[in-house]
């Protein structure tokens, strides 16, 4: 992966999961599930816990996008993939969080 390659797949970690976690467009799913499953309310309200499963879900649509199916292959970039969009959504959001304070302020 070349850092362009790396830096792209960050922007659409985050993006995915801002949609997912955060955004208007997902709100009509979102709140029925935190509203009837704790599970769910936890995992909404943790940008660790939804970039995991972000890059999860791009690690296998890029799998299937390049039609390699290797178990290993797949297994190394959904680890991979899943930690670095965990780490990279956690950041983020940490820095989006702190920028709305300091502008509410």
């Amino acid at each position: 992966m070349t850092m362009n390659d790396f830096l792209f797949f960050t922007c659409v970690a985050y993006g995915l999961t801002f949609m997912i976690k955060d955004a208007l467009l997902f709100k009509f799913v979102r709140e029925p599930l935190r509203e009837r499953s704790e599970f769910f309310s936890s995992l909404f309200s943790c940008s660790f816990c939804v970039g995991t499963w972000s890059g999860i879900l791009l690690a296998l649509a890029d799998a299937q996008f390049q039609g390699s199916w290797d178990p290993k292959i797949v297994g190394y970039t959904v680890i991979k993939w899943a930690l670095a969009a965990a780490t990279v959504s956690f950041v983020l959001d940490l820095l989006t969080q702190k920028l709305e304070q300091s502008l509410d302020s």
